[in-house]
């Protein structure tokens, strides 16, 4: 991976699907039918000045009356580590 791959924070990224693991696998817990998450998009920033990627990630699950219902989710992770750092919303409201 290039240098400036790293920088935009392609590292962090599954290079199966392009999704962060790690936040797909906080949210699937919290949802009502957790085997019918989809990840629609998911999106990184590049690395900010406080080493520090925004990643937003557009998924949905169905709901109790088994409708999708859509969410976005936004965290900050870390540069190096790429694991969450900060939760502004995992979209469950």
């Amino acid at each position: 991976m290039s240098e400036e791959e790293k920088r935009k924070g392609f590292h962090c990224l599954s290079t199966w699907d392009g999704n962060h693991d790690d936040l797909e696998n906080l949210i699937r817990p919290l949802l009502n039918d957790p085997s019918s998450m989809e990840t629609f998009s998911t999106r990184i920033s590049p690395v900010g000045e406080e080493g520090q990627h925004t990643l937003i990630m557009d998924h949905g699950a169905r709901n109790a009356f088994g409708g999708m219902v859509r969410a976005t989710a936004i965290v900050s992770i870390d540069h190096e580590s790429c694991e969450i750092v900060d939760i502004d919303t995992l979209g469950l409201e």
